[in-house]
């Protein structure tokens, strides 16, 4: 027995060596793992490259405002939503920002706490955390399926996520502002140097080559510099305008969705009601109709959250496809119509054995 203690010692120490613990994230990682050491302290080169995301669109003091759990959360967040090649875009991980500090926000506050029994494609909708939702399962729905209660801040959690949207494109306006104001004051300078410099020669201008050289250097790399912050503008102006383009085609999903589910929600219970008068079979009507209700649901969702999201952010999308969507009505339409074959049907044979009575 104590021979085998020193053993079991060498053996934890060598899985410890061969292992990394991120500050940030607090995954256990190969040795191997790229990242950096600071201090006794090791970080991934994710929980590195979204720091340096966030450093470098809202400026210093973001991580500062979280408290340990918020900043945990916050890297987490944003390993899951990582490619499996390369990093997250920008807009991904101002997503996982305006979620962590959404939650924040609302636990700051001391305000009523409500709750809302909703399918949990409705609160992936609303853009809640699926594993923080199944904590809240409710009662089963016939309809609908499994409700879950999760509580919300009687603040309205979407004004609040509304209002923090706002706040950190305006951080980021103010950081971009900054950065341009300071490789203008930068390039003047330069050039103002330069100037000086050529002031100090106290011979033909032919005989000081240098200054000539720094000022036409300087009034070179000055347009140089528009022409770069005016191609990122382009850029961005690009990004937004495909945003703005694929928002109003995943609005324009949701509404013809809409449009083709609430008439066929509609006939889909009144034929039920009649079937169930004749004691006809239901299992299969009732599995249409609670598919219908969702996707009316997901659908009417999605509609109606254009009006809480900040311009040029991105609209979740539809759970469904149209493809999905169009063989849904069409099986549905034909269910109806056999199921009205059959009303029909048992309605005359009702009536023949009542006459026959």
């Amino acid at each position: 027995m104590d021979a085998s203690k020193p053993v079991a010692a060498e053996v934890v120490a060598e899985v410890a060596a061969e292992c990394r613990h991120c500050k940030m994230c607090l995954r256990t990682l190969p040795a191997t793992t790229p990242g950096r050491v600071k201090g006794k302290t090791w970080q991934c080169r994710t929980c590195l490259s979204l720091h340096s995301m966030l450093y470098r669109n809202l400026g210093p003091g973001v991580l500062e405002e979280w408290n340990e759990e918020q900043k945990r959360s916050f890297f987490q967040k944003g390993i899951a939503s990582c490619p499996a090649q390369g990093n997250a875009s920008w807009e991904t991980v101002r997503t996982c920002v305006v979620q962590v500090q959404t939650k924040a926000r609302l636990e700051e506050s001391g305000s009523q706490v409500v709750s809302e029994s909703l399918p949990m494609g409705v609160w992936l909708q609303r853009g809640f955390d699926k594993e923080a939702v199944e904590n809240f399962a409710d009662s089963r729905c016939p309809k609908l399926g499994q409700l879950y209660s999760v509580p919300v801040r009687s603040d309205i959690w979407r004004e609040v996520r509304s209002k923090v949207e706002q706040e950190i494109l305006q951080r980021e306006k103010d950081v971009r502002k900054k950065a341009k104001g300071k490789k203008r004051k930068q390039a003047d300078g330069e050039e103002e140097q330069a100037n000086a410099d050529e002031e100090e020669w106290d011979v033909a201008p032919a005989q000081k080559p240098m200054a000539f050289l720094g000022a036409a250097k300087a009034k070179a790399q000055k347009p140089a510099r528009e022409e770069k912050e005016a191609d990122k503008q382009k850029r961005l102006d690009k990004e937004n305008k495909k945003t703005d383009k694929d928002n109003e085609r995943k609005m324009n999903d949701a509404v013809k969705a809409l449009a083709a589910l609430t008439p066929l929600a509609k006939s889909l219970g009144a034929i039920k009601a009649q079937a169930q008068k004749l004691s006809l079979p239901l299992a299969t009507l009732e599995a249409a109709l609670m598919e219908t209700e969702e996707k009316k649901t997901q659908a009417n969702a999605l509609v109606t959250s254009q009006n809480h999201v900040a311009a040029h952010v991105p609209l979740p999308p539809l759970p469904f496809t149209v493809e999905d969507l169009k063989n849904h009505v069409k099986a549905t339409k034909s269910l109806l119509a056999q199921t009205r074959k059959d009303v029909r049907a048992a309605k005359d044979a009702k009536a023949a054995a009542e006459e026959g009575s």
